[in-house]
């Protein structure tokens, strides 16, 4: 019975969820009504299921396959777009992590070779050669990211520098962006000056605002605003996080916008200020399901296959 009422309080998360796209950020009423009491009926359904199921249990089955039943109805109901980041992402059991981008550049970059060695038989367009090293870019660009955040600094470096030659090869700043957003965070694990990696989180906002990479923008933004906060410029950092605040509420980044909530309640508290409003906020966000972002198409590796398969737009 237990398990019963978990799946029916899936359900109801689930429609919750599905819900939020038609609040338009909580404008309308009747939606964002109908959405509250969604939720509501998911709770009470996971607060009485778990009378019975261990919560670790209760909660990752709740969490996981409402994840993925979202993801599902998402490209089939609102026809979004399936990427490799959103499809891992939103799969129970799979990360997106280095092995995983490892195989997805080298099937990119396969698959460039094999394009130019057969340029006699069948020529390569321009517009094909630069979206191949536009997703190269971005592919190294998160390994780079990666490799960062495990401390193989060595491994990041040099993705980061490949990442840079095939962003200029593509003549493309939102690759650009990626690449400059990467460097910044290895200098960051690699305890090099504050100054520096400002400079190179600036970088990767120029380049990110004037490509159109929203997504970038509001990283680098947010990541800069945090460093800024550590070494005691408030004023500087609240800017930051005001930039981050503004494009992702454009880009309608739900996400997004909690990150920037909480980095802001986190100024807050250093500064003294109320937090209460921002903490409210951020929470009252945090049910959104994230969303990778459908710029990068790149090449996909099948979880049971042994050979990547590379996709195009």
């Amino acid at each position: 019975m237990s398990w019963a009422i978990l799946f029916v309080a899936i359900v109801f998360e689930v429609a919750g969820t599905l819900t939020l796209k038609f609040t338009e950020g909580m404008t309308r009423l009747w939606p964002t009504v109908l959405m509250f009491a969604f939720y509501l009926v998911s709770l009470f359904g996971l607060s009485t299921a778990v009378a019975r199921i261990p919560v670790g249990t209760a909660y990752a089955v709740w969490s996981a396959v409402g994840t993925l039943m979202v993801f599902i109805l998402g490209v089939l109901w609102f026809k979004e777009q399936v990427t490799v980041l959103r499809a891992l992402a939103s799969t129970p059991g799979l990360t997106t992590d280095v092995s995983w981008l490892e195989r997805d550049v080298a099937c990119c970059q396969r698959r460039l070779a094999d394009r130019r060695s057969n340029a006699a038989a069948q020529p390569i367009t321009r517009q094909d050669e630069d979206l191949m090293h536009f997703n190269l870019a971005i592919g190294l660009g998160n390994l780079a990211r990666s490799y960062a955040g495990a401390s193989k600094l060595g491994s990041a470096d040099h993705a980061a520098w490949a990442a840079f030659d095939h962003a200029l090869l593509a003549a493309d700043l939102r690759a650009l962006a990626g690449a400059w957003c990467a460097r910044g965070l290895i200098a960051k694990n690699a305890d090099e000056a504050p100054s520096l990696i400002l400079w190179y989180l600036l970088l990767a906002e120029g380049a990110a605002v004037a490509g159109g990479n929203g997504n970038q923008a509001i990283f680098a933004a947010l990541e800069r605003g945090r460093l800024l906060m550590s070494g005691g410029e408030y004023d500087n950092a609240a800017d930051s996080f005001d930039r981050a605040a503004h494009r992702a509420a454009l880009a309608k980044r739900r996400e997004m916008t909690v990150d920037v909530l909480a980095a802001q309640a986190a100024l807050a508290g250093r500064r003294g200020d109320a937090m209460t409003t921002l903490f409210d906020k951020a929470l009252g966000l945090a049910d959104g399901v994230p969303d990778a972002s459908a710029e990068y198409v790149g090449c996909a590796s099948s979880p049971s296959a042994t050979t990547p398969t590379c996709t195009t737009r």
